[in-house]
């Protein structure tokens, strides 16, 4: 809960994901945290971030903005994939 209201204050997008209505995403979940529904669990990127702080996910898309390419927009070292905030 901590999570969504310093993303909404900071207007960053999110995308939530209910894990209790999806048994793909809890096999998702399972899998990035070694077995456990550790809630928020965020994806940025190829990066996985377990409860995370704020701070932690606004550092973390500064790095994947950084690497993007300023012509194309296109990311140069990363693959990304949507975001998820399981939470």
């Amino acid at each position: 809960m901590l999570l969504k209201r310093f993303l909404d204050y900071r207007g960053i997008a999110y995308d939530e994901v209910n894990v209790e209505d999806k048994p793909e995403e809890q096999r998702r979940l399972e899998e990035w945290t070694g077995g456990y529904q550790t809630v928020p669990t965020v994806q940025i990127g190829e990066r996985i971030l377990i409860n995370p702080r704020g701070w932690d996910v606004e550092a973390a898309l500064a790095e994947i903005a950084a690497l993007k390419s300023p012509i194309t927009g296109e990311l140069a070292n990363a693959n990304p994939r949507a975001g998820s905030d399981s939470g």
